[in-house]
Formats: C-alpha cells, structure tokens, sequence
C-alpha cells in the first residue's frame, strides 16, 4: 500500500475511521470526501497530527456523478478504492418502511456505482 493513492469513501465513519488507520500504517496517500466537518474532526481527534500530511479532505456529495468525477480527476490516479460509504437507518426492521429502505438503498448504489464507474479508468492502468 506504500504510496498508493487510496480513494477512501465513508472514511470518517465508524468503520472508516479504524480503515483510514490500517491504511495509513500501511503507507497509503489518502483522499476522503466528506459532507460532515464534525466527522472530520472525529477522525482528527483519532489520529497522529503527522498522519494528517497523508490525508487530503474534500467536501463532496457523492450522489453527484459530476462531483465524484471532479474528485478522481483532481487525484491524478486512483490505485486503490475502498468504497465504504452508505447509510442505513436504525431501528426495529418492522418499523422500516419500504419507501425508506428503497431511497437508502438507491442511494447506496448509485454512490457505489458512480464512485467505481469514475475510478474504474484509474485503476485499470494501476500497475501493481
């Protein structure tokens, strides 16, 4: 992982947060998109200060295929994605409704889908 540009989506949540660490031991160059500076600050507060230097912060909304394209092209190269964002919501699953489990999942995937789709060109010329 030494050097590798990692694209690391849902870095500043839960699970990310202990991923964004492994990669970083690792020698990962970490970019994480965002939507909640208090999540940042989370992570921040979680972290050696010399591990911010292999980090780059960007504010995106990943349900915006533009936005997702302006991030990777603003990378330079993409050798690794870990695509960890998504959201769910608590609670009793018979309390779920349908319509709120469709508009959660819709969301998944087409973050999902647009961030590989972007990155897809990056990582097929990654050399390894």
């Amino acid at each position: 992982m030494k050097g590798r540009q990692v694209l690391l989506t849902g870095g500043t949540g839960g699970l990310g947060m202990g991923v964004t660490a492994a990669v970083l031991v690792q020698g990962g160059e970490v970019t994480i998109p965002y939507h909640n500076e208090k999540e940042v600050e989370r992570l921040k507060g979680k972290l050696a200060a010399a591990e911010f230097e292999r980090i780059r912060f960007v504010a995106a909304n990943l349900s915006d295929e533009s936005v997702v394209e302006q991030l990777i092209n603003d990378m330079g190269r993409v050798d690794v994605l870990i695509h960890l964002v998504g959201g769910f919501a608590m609670g009793k699953t018979h309390e779920y409704s349908f319509a709120d489990w469709q508009r959660n999942n819709v969301s998944n995937i087409e973050e999902s889908i647009s961030a590989l789709n972007k990155a897809l060109l990056f990582l097929l010329i990654a050399v390894y």
